[in-house]
């Protein structure tokens, strides 16, 4: 979005612009002040409905949109919106996203150390299966330091799947799965019982026209929220 507000102040008097975009930038709070920027300086006009696979090998909702009638304040740059904006939360969790992107046809299960757990490892609150890592990623990249929370990032599920998981344990992440951070391990089970108590509210809190998602600072905000506040959190 930060790309197209720069794009917009090319084009002259009368032009439009056509663009292809991620389904995420009609809602995502990452974007939410590029949205503002361009509902005040042009029109924006969603031509085609969020479809995922319309490129081959690419796992992606997209959507095709026109902007014209723009009208672009002098002077105006987009790079602050690069980042989303920071905030002071008093939470005292931490949480980490995982790194691995693995794909529905690349998912063979397996044993092996540092495999991969994805959401669907998790049933009933527990990991039953790990999968291969795709070729080319490096071989430890466990992101499991603390006893911790896993919680889905992406993905409609319930709250079976949530789980917990030890400190040490030679598992590497899904990049659709938030690793929650925790003193210990008596901590993240009191975490664990918090959120399937909470679930409802935490499922409101995952949005998306495709699969709802969770960012981390909507993730952080709702632990400093409802959990970190709640008995027997500390």
């Amino acid at each position: 979005m930060a790309f197209l507000l720069s794009a917009i102040q090319c084009v002259g008097k009368g032009g439009e612009l056509l663009c292809l975009l991620p389904a995420s930038t009609l809602h995502s709070e990452t974007d939410a002040e590029a949205r503002a920027v361009l509902a005040r300086s042009c029109e924006f006009e969603v031509l085609s409905e969020p479809t995922v696979g319309t490129f081959p090998r690419v796992d992606a909702t997209i959507y095709a949109a026109r902007i014209s009638r723009i009208e672009v304040p002098e002077r105006y740059t987009a790079g602050a919106l690069i980042e989303e904006p920071k905030a002071e939360l008093s939470t005292q969790f931490t949480v980490r996203r995982g790194r691995v992107s693995i794909k529905r046809k690349d998912r063979v299960v397996c044993t092996e150390p540092f495999s991969v757990v994805h959401t669907t490892s998790i049933r009933n609150g527990r990991i039953v299966e790990t999968y291969q890592k795709p070729f080319g990623e490096p071989t430890r990249t466990s992101v499991c330091q603390k006893d911790c929370v896993l919680v889905p990032r992406v993905g409609r599920f319930k709250p079976g799947g949530i789980a917990v998981v030890r400190s040490g344990s030679e598992w590497t992440l899904s990049d659709c799965l938030f690793a929650i951070e925790c003193s210990d391990f008596s901590a993240a089970e009191r975490l664990q019982s918090s959120l399937v108590t909470n679930f409802s509210a935490l499922a409101q809190s995952y949005t998306g026209t495709g699969a709802p998602y969770i960012s981390m600072r909507r993730l952080e905000f709702f632990l400093a929220d409802r959990i970190s506040t709640a008995p027997g959190a500390k």
